[in-house]
């Protein structure tokens, strides 16, 4: 078997040995190739993947309802003007975000969510830039 039968001619014959490709077939069929043993691994608990996505999805509209709710015109896109207690500021929008984010962070942990807030802050981030695109198309 040092023949790799690479090349065959048309009756079905190895160019370099002349063996037919039906006798070597049947050759590799006789080899016992090794049995691997079966491995057993634990599965991964991810947490509750659907509770977390529609979490995610729920922030994000969250972030869109603020987004109608604060948006000033007057002032070229920035955040309207707020009045908590004695205090008038603005906040923008990345303040926003990052409260809304932060809010929403206890229950993607309850849910089985197991990294950071800033790893919560960037999944959020791409799943805002995906929704954008796919609305694109």
């Amino acid at each position: 078997m040092d023949c790799r039968h690479l090349s065959v001619d048309e009756l079905g014959n190895c160019k370099d040995c002349g063996q037919t490709i039906e006798e070597y077939l049947a050759e590799l069929s006789n080899i016992n190739y090794l049995e691997f043993p079966s491995v057993e691994l634990p599965l991964v608990d991810l947490g509750d993947l659907k509770g977390i996505l529609k979490l995610a999805d729920s922030t994000i509209k969250t972030f869109e309802c603020k987004l109608i709710e604060l948006y000033d015109p007057n002032s070229s896109g920035q955040p309207k003007i707020r009045r908590i207690g004695n205090l008038i500021f603005r906040q923008t929008w990345n303040e926003i975000w990052n409260e809304i984010v932060a809010k929403s962070y206890p229950e993607a942990v309850r849910l089985g969510y197991r990294q950071s807030l800033s790893k919560w802050n960037e999944f959020l981030e791409d799943t805002v830039k995906v929704n954008l695109f796919l609305q694109k198309k």
